[in-house]
């Protein structure tokens, strides 16, 4: 990703950014929690008022949702990458474009994107929020390859 070749990809316009995995199942779920939990960068589940353990299953956490709802934070490098939404289908992380400033800030982003497309060897993108259909950033897994929308039209695998 180069924040100085799109800059208006995170320039600020009143909406999160999110990072997007469709397609996702429950496994990839599990895979996704067991590697946010292995220490490698800091991470919140709870609501609000309270912080909890993070299940190891989602299973436990669709449960656990239907009582209260939790977010997810993780914060690699300051980002604050947050998941409300726990649906067995996608994984999405919202964030504020605000905080992607510099080229570190980009490099933590696209080093967190394209771990995770490689841990579940999916696509992953990076769209405006609640607009999954309108991708500014896609990473292929399987070439080791990021694209942008000016590019090339970035088709969603999933559809």
């Amino acid at each position: 990703m180069d924040r100085r070749r799109y800059p208006d990809d995170f320039a600020w316009d009143g909406a999160l950014r999110e990072v997007l995995v469709p397609g996702a199942t429950a496994a990839d779920w599990t895979r996704f929690i067991a590697w946010i939990t292995s220490g490698v960068r800091p991470f919140r589940f709870g609501t609000a008022e309270q912080a909890m353990a993070l299940p190891d299953i989602f299973a436990e956490i669709a449960t656990f949702q239907r009582q209260v709802i939790p977010t997810l934070t993780i914060d690699p490098g300051g980002l604050h990458l947050n998941c409300h939404v726990f649906a067995a289908e996608t994984i999405v992380l919202d964030f504020d474009p605000r905080d992607v400033v510099s080229a570190e800030s980009v490099a933590t982003l696209s080093a967190f994107v394209a771990e995770l497309g490689r841990l579940l060897g999916k696509p992953v993108f990076v769209i405006p929020e609640n607009m999954p259909d309108h991708p500014f950033w896609r990473y292929n897994p399987k070439e080791d390859r990021w694209s942008h929308a000016s590019q090339r039209p970035l088709v969603r695998e999933d559809r």
